[in-house]
């Protein structure tokens, strides 16, 4: 299972919640180690909140 170290966490487009409110419910910091199955997990709880209609999210070179 393909791992990579959390490098950078940028959250763009949120209007009517704070950027450590998304950080909060990915339960995510800088400096973890995390698979793929894990991240989209993560996602999964953040979408349960009903509070966005698009989560869109991509990886590069460790940035989130």
């Amino acid at each position: 299972m393909e791992t990579f170290t959390v490098t950078q966490i940028r959250v763009f487009g949120t209007e009517n919640y704070t950027s450590a409110f998304v950080r909060g419910k990915l339960k995510i910091r800088v400096g973890d180690l995390i698979s793929r199955l894990e991240l989209d997990e993560r996602i999964n709880f953040l979408a349960a909140t009903d509070n966005y209609t698009k989560i869109d999210y991509k990886v590069k070179n460790g940035e989130l």
